[in-house]
This record gives structure tokens, C-alpha cells and sequence, in this order.
């Protein structure tokens, strides 16, 4: 039975028979031949022979062809098991569960709309995506609009006969890749539109050997790609492969004052093409689509070594990626109230994200990985830096005319998250005794490992028994240690801590890194959080830039100002709903803090932030009195 995907591979090698078959797994109804005729632009009598052809090949494989009068053809499955299988093969599902999804109508709109060369009507979306007619689409064409305007197109309409997408033919060609969700689980996914299905037809030998050829071509050179990118550029060699016929000398480039042809990628691609050129037919591919070609290398290009971004490899691309990249260190030094980001390692890994960039901004074109990608970062362990950052991100889509895409902004943050954790925090050397109520040969494994792990920390370490330091008039000491078996004796020394034996060195080691947090001098550049119960909920003023974080039921809600006159840091709870078991109430922090150029405030205040926005019991702690000063609110 043709139960798997190895079994129906060959009907690759007929996308017309293919496309047919794709249309009646989609629908439970009966299909008319006119109907099937209309969609794939044949004749209702090549419907009846593609008919037969696949009864024929589906002959004793659990699926069958019925067909009525007047009615059309429907597919019957035998077991309910092979139809699930065809079915999460071909990633074909009920439309109605399709019907509420706002992002794949609007996907399914724009991949119709750039592989035709007509206009399109409502009507025809409407039947198409099975909606009333009373439903307008609005959401989904908001959500095409927005698609479009990253890639400097237009939605239109004309009169009588329907929607068009205006604008350059490389923009275009570039969104019908994007849309294109080569980085899925699905080799081949299919898109139930035969016009778009067929920009990509390649069979898999075809791709095997294309990807082979790529992939030791690029090994042998400079150039590196993501594996996400390399996928990518395969996907544009099969569509231009496929787009021979038409002979499309001009793609609607403007002169952008870069000369393409002196760069290591163009090398690449040239040489690329060559040895495709041997094996297969359809590479013979024009200067333009060469052109296309090394600009997408261009764009995809993985740069990891700092010196390869000079003017003799990019020529004017790095001078407009020094101007994005100076931008952006700037506007983010004046979002954190930091005199500047002097930090090198942050310019060098800037400055190779900024090189693709600035193609894409001389293109004028916000092109990224296909709508497959998802970011699977969280940004809400340091949601400071991340509010910044797209505030950022934001201002400069006005200046440069370019959005950075999620990818992108994933790259961004880790650039600028390694900058804030290399500002070395300055900490004080505490003074320690270690408290031998086992005699002093006990303590020495303590001592030990003190001295191992943390002895930038420490002043100094002293050995005593209790009696000592009952007799000892001044206790100049910061921290004081026991065994665990101190836990049952009544020692009125504090800060303490209580070593557990127990623990595995590691363990050991983690715990007591508690110890030292006191070394670093919260108080004297943050103030002290202040706790207050609200009967009704605190909101912020309207117009004020806030952040929302959700952990568990509880919503934590900050306002954050980094040059205010008058430092301090409220947390507001209604206390009314936190008296209800089990239902948490919402938390409001308020941030009046003057960063005023100093790194070691930021670090310190992000430190906090990231705490707080971890495990929001801790601020509840601040007001219950378990946690007093900022040492204990990291432990």
C-alpha cells in the first residue's frame, strides 16, 4: 500500500498528476472536473485522463478515486490511519482549522498573488480560503500589507478585475523565496497552488546533486554560510533553474554604486554555476541572474573573522555598515544613559552582522530567512536590554529605512548581552572567620576551598571558637561560617552560613558563592526597593514605554526611566487579590534610577531586573521581610 513517503515520491516527476492529486487530498467534498480544470488551467478532458492515471497508480494502495455524476471525484481511504499519514506528509489539514489563522491566509494570499501574472478578486480568495463573503479579509490583507512593505511593494487594486502586487521584480522574486518554507521538517512541502508548486519543482535526485555540488563548491572557498542560508541559496538556484524559459534579462535593479563582480561570493558563485553547468541542464543562467545570485551569497554570508570586512572584499558596503553599525552603538548608549559602548568585541561582532544589512539597505529591501524560521530565544531573562534594543531597532528602521527581522534582533541582542555581562563588576574583599566548633582541623577543607574559588574576594580568613569571639571586644568580620551541625546550637553571629557537607563539589562550590554577593555594594548605587500595597491596581501614566512579562499567573509591569532627577524604586501590588490563595496578583515596578554614564549602575540595575523578572516572589519577599538589602535577593 502506498502508506508511505517512499511510495509516492514518484509523483514528483508529474506535477501536473501531482497538483491534481494535492486538490482532492485537500477537499472532503466532491470536485467537479471543470472546477479541477479551472485550477490547474487544462481542459475537463485532461482532468479525465489524469483521473485514470492516478486511479491506476493508486491501484491497491488504500485509496481510491470515487467518483459521481454531476457531483465530481472525491478521494476514499480504506483505513483512517493512511489518510493521517498522506495527509502530515503533504502537511494537508482540515480547512477549518486553517479558516481562524490569520498568518497562513495571508501567506496563502501573497504566494498566490506572486506566482500569477493577473489580477485576483475577492471572490476568488473567499472561495479559495473557504470564508463567507461577508468576511472581507481585512486582517489578512493588514498582514500582507505590512509583508509587502518591508520589501518596498504595493498591494492594488484595479477596477472590475481585482488585487495586484506592484513594485521591482527582484523584491518579488525575493518574498516568493521567503515564502518559500524550505527550513521545515518537510523536504518538499507542498502549498496547494499549482502556479507557486511549480517555481520549485525539482526532483530529488536533482536537489541531491545540486546540494552536493554547492556544498563542496563553498567548503573550498572563504565564504561561509549558515546552514539556514545555505538552504536558502539552493532554493534560489532551483527557481532560476526553473525560470529559464522565460529569459528575464532585467530584474528591476537600481545602480546601488557596488561593484558585485570584485567580491570573494560573486568568485563563488561563478564557480558554482560552471560545475552545475557540467552535470545538469537549465544553469546556463544570464549576467543578471549571476548578479541576483552573488547578491543573495552576499546577503547570506556568515562572517565570523573581523579582518575580512575591509573595502577590498565589500568595497562601499562597509562604509554604509560602519554608519549602521556606529548607529546603533550610539542610540543604545543613549537608551542606557551610558556615555558611550566602547567595547570592541561589541564593534567587531556588529560590524560582520552589518555587512549583509547594508546590501539589503542599498537594495532598499528588508529581506530575511523564509516565515518557517522561529525564533526560539526568550528574551524575558533580561527584559531591560530588550525593551532598549527595540526601541533601538525601531529608530532605526526611520533612519536607515531597514527592519531588522527576528533573526537579526536574536543576533543583536546576544551582541549587546555580551557587552553588559563583560562590564566587571567592583567589589570589595570581606573579612571571614570561620567559626571551629569541631576544632580547627575540621575547617580546613572549608578553608580550602575558600581560598580555591573565590580568593579575589576574600581580605582574609581567621579560624575561631566561640569563646574567642565572645571575648573579642571589636568583630571586624563580614561573613561568618560553620559546619551544618552549628544549625542546632544557638549562634548569634550574623550574616552566617552553614556548610552542608553533603553537597557535591560543585554543589558546594554554588552555594557558596551566597557568601559574596555582599562584596558587591548594591546600596551604594541603587536604592532601596520600596513595597507598597495598593487596595485598587497602580497604572502607569498613559503615553509611558512599559514592559509586560507574564511568569506563571502573575504579570509583572515595568516603567523604566535611566535619567530621572529623583532616584527611586516603588513596587506596587494590590493586596486585595493577593490575599486570595491561589491567585496571584499582578506586580507593578516603577525604575526612577540616573545610569549618568556609569556602566556599574546598569549592570547592577539589569542584575536586579533579571532577578525580579525570574521569580517574582522575591519582590513579595522584599515586603515580607525574608529578603533585606540586594545580596539576599540574588541567593
Amino acid at each position: 500500500m502506498l502508506s508511505n513517503k517512499e511510495n509516492l515520491d514518484f509523483l514528483n516527476e508529474y506535477p501536473r498528476q501531482k497538483a491534481l492529486f494535492l486538490l482532492l487530498l485537500r477537499s472532503d467534498q466532491y470536485i467537479t472536473s471543470d472546477v479541477l480544470a479551472q485550477k490547474l488551467s487544462v481542459t475537463s478532458r485532461t482532468i479525465k485522463k489524469d483521473v485514470q492515471f492516478l486511479r491506476d497508480i493508486l491501484n491497491n494502495s488504500g485509496i481510491s478515486i470515487d467518483s459521481k455524476q454531476s457531483k465530481g471525484y472525491r478521494f476514499d481511504f480504506i483505513d483512517a490511519s493512511i489518510e493521517n499519514k498522506i495527509k502530515e506528509q503533504y502537511q494537508v489539514y482540515r480547512t477549518g482549522s486553517v479558516e481562524t489563522n490569520t498568518v497562513l491566509h495571508s501567506q496563502y494570499i501573497l504566494r498566490r498573488l506572486l506566482s500569477t501574472q493577473s489580477e485576483i478578486s475577492m471572490l476568488d480568495f473567499q472561495e479559495e480560503l473557504a470564508v463567507n463573503q461577508s468576511n472581507s479579509l481585512s486582517k489578512e490583507l493588514e498582514e500582507v500589507r505590512s509583508i509587502l512593505t518591508d520589501y518596498g511593494l504595493k498591494l492594488e487594486t484595479k477596477p472590475r478585475a481585482g488585487m495586484y502586487i506592484s513594485g521591482p521584480l527582484f523584491k518579488k522574486i525575493m518574498l516568493t523565496i521567503r515564502l518559500y518554507k524550505y527550513f521545515d521538517r518537510v523536504t518538499n512541502p507542498i502549498f496547494e497552488i499549482p502556479a507557486y508548486d511549480r517555481l520549485f519543482t525539482c526532483t530529488d535526485e536533482d536537489k541531491n546533486l545540486i546540494r552536493q555540488v554547492f556544498y563542496r563548491t563553498i567548503v573550498c572557498s572563504r565564504i561561509v554560510f549558515s546552514d539556514i542560508h545555505a538552504e536558502r541559496f539552493i532554493i534560489y538556484l532551483i527557481y532560476f533553474r526553473n525560470q529559464q524559459e522565460a529569459k528575464n534579462s532585467s530584474y528591476d535593479f537600481k545602480d546601488i554604486h557596488f561593484s558585485y563582480q570584485d567580491t570573494d561570493e560573486y568568485a563563488v558563485v561563478e564557480e558554482l554555476l560552471e560545475k552545475l553547468k557540467i552535470q545538469l541542464s537549465g544553469f546556463d543562467f544570464d549576467e543578471e541572474t549571476v548578479k541576483f545570485l552573488a547578491y543573495i551569497a552576499l546577503i547570506s554570508t556568515d562572517l565570523y573573522r573581523f579582518k575580512d570586512v575591509v573595502e577590498e572584499n565589500y568595497g562601499s558596503l562597509v562604509a554604509t555598515a560602519e554608519e549602521a553599525r556606529n548607529y546603533m552603538l550610539n542610540r543604545m548608549a543613549e537608551k542606557l544613559n551610558i556615555s558611550t559602548i566602547d567595547d570592541y568585541t561589541a564593534l567587531k561582532d556588529l560590524s560582520k552582522v552589518m555587512i549583509p544589512v547594508a546590501l539589503k539597505i542599498k537594495l532598499n529591501v528588508s529581506d530575511s530567512v523564509d516565515l518557517g524560521y522561529e525564533n526560539i530565544m526568550s528574551y524575558e531573562e533580561n527584559p531591560l536590554l530588550y525593551f532598549k534594543l527595540m526601541e533601538t531597532c525601531h529608530d532605526f528602521c526611520q533612519i536607515f529605512h531597514y527592519r531588522f527581522s527576528e533573526k537579526e534582533v536574536q543576533l543583536l541582542f546576544n551582541i549587546f548581552s555580551g557587552k553588559i555581562n563583560r562590564i566587571k563588576l567592583e567589589h570589595r574583599k570581606l573579612r571571614l572567620a570561620i567559626i571551629a566548633i569541631e576544632g580547627r582541623l575540621s575547617t580546613q577543607q572549608l578553608k580550602f576551598n575558600l581560598l580555591r574559588y573565590f580568593s579575589e574576594y576574600i581580605e582574609k580568613i581567621e579560624t575561631r571558637v566561640l569563646y574567642e569571639l565572645d571575648m573579642m571586644t571589636e568583630k571586624n568580620y563580614d561573613y561568618y561560617l560553620c559546619s551544618s551541625y552549628g544549625k542546632n546550637m544557638n549562634i548569634p553571629y550574623r550574616p552566617i552560613y552553614f556548610a552542608d557537607d553533603s553537597l557535591s563539589e560543585t554543589e558546594y562550590v554554588d552555594s557558596l558563592k551566597e557568601i559574596f554577593y555582599k562584596s558587591y555594594n548594591y546600596k551604594q548605587y541603587l536604592p532601596e526597593p520600596v513595597f507598597q500595597k495598593e487596595k485598587n491596581i497602580i497604572t502607569f501614566q498613559e503615553g509611558q514605554e512599559d514592559i509586560v512579562l507574564l511568569q506563571g499567573n502573575t504579570k509583572i509591569k515595568f516603567r523604566f526611566e535611566l535619567a530621572a532627577d529623583k532616584e527611586e524604586i516603588k513596587i506596587f501590588q494590590n493586596f486585595e487579590v493577593a490575599q486570595k490563595k491561589n491567585n496571584p496578583s499582578d506586580l507593578f515596578v516603577d525604575v526612577k534610577v540616573n545610569i549618568s554614564g556609569n556602566k556599574q549602575k546598569l549592570r547592577m540595575l539589569i542584575n536586579f531586573v533579571n532577578s525580579v523578572s525570574k521569580d517574582p516572589l522575591k519582590l513579595s519577599a522584599i515586603f515580607d521581610g525574608k529578603v533585606k538589602g540586594y545580596d539576599e535577593l540574588f541567593v
